[in-house]
């Protein structure tokens, strides 16, 4: 992980899963996956995720409605372009025009 930088902070987003697009995801999973890696390792990406509309039963992916993150950067804006650069934004998996991006401060966190 990287050495902390006091200019950055955490940030929490989240953007809206477009209905009908599981195919398509699920056929550009492994480039969204080798796309986001390098910036986990660099400690960029700290969390992705997915929100689900119900709890899965066989954990499938057809259930999912949002994704959310949370990474590392200096500005809104750096972190925002962090989703609008995947090509799940890219080839229109993700609503980019309704991306939130909250500052975060983590009070508790533990591994899973």
């Amino acid at each position: 992980m990287a050495a902390f930088d006091a200019s950055k902070r955490e940030w929490f987003l989240e953007v809206p899963i477009n209905p009908g697009t599981l195919e398509k995801r699920l056929a550009l999973r492994g480039q969204h996956i080798a796309d986001a890696m390098p910036k986990v390792e660099a400690g960029i990406i700290t969390l992705a995720a997915s929100i689900l509309s119900k709890p899965t039963e066989d954990g499938d992916n057809k259930d999912m409605i949002k994704a959310i993150a949370t990474v590392v950067a200096k500005t809104e804006e750096e972190a925002r372009n962090i989703l609008v650069d995947d090509v799940y934004t890219r080839e229109g998996i993700w609503d980019s025009d309704k991306i939130q991006v909250y500052p975060l401060r983590t009070g508790i966190r533990t591994q899973k």
